[in-house]
């Protein structure tokens, strides 16, 4: 299969789309690890929402056996929530002008994350949510009562059932707080 001309030769997509290792945690409570071949300067978040009804996988190591397939399709509304392994996918391009802000996510099935969410100053958060796309980036998301560190995902949007504002992110309240004391 080739891709477009590039320098007058036809380029295949695998080699300007290196797979990206990403761990899908999924609506059934099943964890996998998988390969995906992302485009390159495409966001995770970006990537799974254009992804309509089912996302190419290679390489599915199922989590907690020793089942391991060699390509699949997977059903994108089956994914809760979504990480890249490597570090190299960021979840969005909104990173660099939002400041994360610490709220409470409730999903399905009973799974509490504290997170920070990517909004800018004085949004509301039915307003983001609304026109948020359809997987939500977090940052460095915690799974709750256990205080699990999950790092950076997206999560699906149709499995949230209600996001708490908690206050501003740590690592904000620990600059606030240095800018608030006077200097002598």
């Amino acid at each position: 299969m080739t891709g477009h001309a590039n320098g007058g030769r036809n380029v295949n997509p695998n080699e300007t789309n290196p797979p990206r290792r990403l761990r899908l945690f999924l609506r059934d409570h099943r964890v996998l690890d998988a390969n995906a071949r992302v485009p390159q300067g495409q966001f995770l978040s970006t990537y799974l929402a254009s992804r309509t009804r089912y996302v190419n996988l290679t390489a599915v190591d199922w989590m907690g056996t020793a089942e391991k397939v060699p390509h699949m399709a997977l059903k994108v509304d089956k994914i809760l929530w979504a990480t890249s392994q490597d570090g190299e996918l960021p979840l969005t391009s909104a990173q660099a002008a939002a400041a994360a802000r610490r709220v409470e996510v409730e999903l399905e099935g009973g799974y509490f994350l504290s997170a920070g969410l990517l909004l800018v100053q004085n949004q509301r958060l039915s307003d983001y949510l609304q026109s948020a796309p359809p997987f939500v980036p977090l940052r460095k998301a915690e799974l709750r009562p256990r205080g699990k560190g999950l790092g950076d995902i997206v999560v699906n949007q149709e499995a949230i059932q209600v996001v708490r504002e908690l206050g501003p992110a740590p690592e904000l309240a620990a600059t606030e707080e240095e800018e608030a004391v006077p200097r002598s």
